[in-house]
């Protein structure tokens, strides 16, 4: 495998959860990743989606990197997720997340 995304509905909120972005180390910054997401943004728009959300670590810096120049925004961190010192080591769950332009929902 080269490349993966993989999303699923949040039936709840109305929300479209990217639970997996992945691109191989030899092709990182040809753009797939930019590809994949905006596969997300199309299919979020499909089903009328009111915003895409993700989750990643505050140790990945070139995710977030990433995250945010594709437009996401920090909607909230978990400092308990993965253990109970995720702080002391410098791994706290970050979530984002990309809401919709009016331009680009149907509703």
């Amino acid at each position: 495998m080269l490349a993966c995304i993989e999303v699923c509905p949040e039936e709840w909120s109305n929300r479209l959860m990217v639970t997996e972005l992945w691109v191989s180390d030899k092709l990182r910054g040809q753009g797939i990743g930019k590809t994949l997401m905006d596969k997300a943004k199309e299919i979020a728009i499909e089903q009328n989606r009111r915003a895409i959300i993700l989750e990643t670590q505050s140790c990945n810096t070139n995710a977030i990197g990433f995250y945010l120049h594709e437009g996401f925004e920090l909607i909230g961190f978990d400092t308990c997720c993965y253990t109970n010192n995720d702080i002391g080591r410098r791994e706290v769950r970050l979530d984002l997340g990309y809401f919709f332009h009016k331009d680009e929902r149907r509703y």
